[in-house]
């Protein structure tokens, strides 16, 4: 397109930036979204701990212990470079923005549950992302 001025062009940039940007923001609240309800309605598998100096023994709840993160590449652009500098990611070792999940306390199973959720959002809106996750 062509502008008559350099003003027009950088004004007509700035629109297009913001829109951009809000759009980024829809789909980032979207998979929040998606993930914490993921997270909530996931029933992970209790694990019984017995002490083996006292021998005493308990059921924690919430399974295993463990955490989650969504990684979207390309955090040079677009999607990926927004989220860095917007503060929801980190730069990941391995390339790309980084998302950890620090919902659901210690549960290795909600934590996973959320970041697939999020993945899942992400690659739906054309976003090339995956979740990845430990036990601790």
């Amino acid at each position: 397109m062509e502008y008559a001025t350099l003003k027009e062009k950088i004004a007509a940039d700035k629109v297009n930036r913001l829109e951009r940007h809000s759009n980024y923001r829809t789909v980032f609240d979207k998979a929040i979204a998606e993930g914490l309800l993921a997270g909530q309605n996931h029933n992970p598998r209790a694990m019984k701990i017995t002490d083996s100096f006292t021998g005493q023994t308990w059921v924690e709840e919430s399974g295993m212990c463990g955490f989650a993160w969504v990684v979207v590449k390309g955090a040079n652009k677009g999607f990926g470079h927004w989220l860095l500098k917007s503060g929801y990611a980190r730069r990941s070792y391995y390339g790309g923005a980084e998302i950890w999940v620090s919902e659901f306390g210690q549960s290795y199973e909600r934590k996973a549950a959320m970041a697939t959720a999020m993945a899942q959002v992400f690659n739906d809106a054309g976003f090339d992302s995956y979740a990845g996750s430990r036990l601790d």
